[in-house]
């Protein structure tokens, strides 16, 4: 049997009743019986290709998502970049007094998990003290080194440890 434009509209139809699909409500809309309906179903492969569409339709769905998500991620790295840029602007201004380098720190924390890098690993903690040694710096030179490594963490470098 050939598939004719009044097959394919039947199979629309009945995959169009989702959860309530049926052959009688197939059959009772196209003004058949329920055993031509039936025969049309086993004939033009109805169940696989319903089997086939839903696939289809997961996949553009989770396309979808995937885009929407690394869209977010993308304007929330842009918030996040220029949150660290003020802070390095208004350090530099003396706009900022650095008792803790935390702010940045989690800034920073913040644009790697968005990134998809960890943030409490040996191999890419954050360790601002260590790094600077600000533990025995003036706050002239803390200020300095903090928006130094500032801007280091935005261009994706870490000042050489001193």
């Amino acid at each position: 049997m050939k598939e004719t434009l009044r097959h394919k509209e039947a199979f629309e139809y009945y995959y169009s009743l989702g959860h309530d699909r049926n052959l009688d409500s197939v059959a009772l809309h196209h003004g058949v019986t329920k055993r031509s309906v039936a025969a049309w179903s086993k004939s033009f492969e109805w169940q696989a290709r319903i089997v086939q569409r839903d696939q289809e339709n997961a996949r553009r769905l989770q396309q979808k998502t995937d885009e929407k998500i690394v869209n977010v991620k993308a304007l929330y790295r842009k918030v996040v970049g220029s949150a660290i840029s003020d802070f390095v602007n208004r350090l530099k201004a003396g706009e900022i007094e650095v008792d803790s380098v935390t702010d940045l720190e989690r800034l920073v924390k913040l644009d790697l998990l968005l990134m998809g890098e960890a943030t409490e690993t040996h191999a890419h903690r954050f360790e601002v003290e260590e790094v600077l040694g600000i533990d025995r710096l003036s706050d002239a030179e803390l200020r300095q080194r903090l928006a130094e490594a500032a801007d280091g963490a935005i261009a994706g470098e870490l000042p050489p440890k001193t």
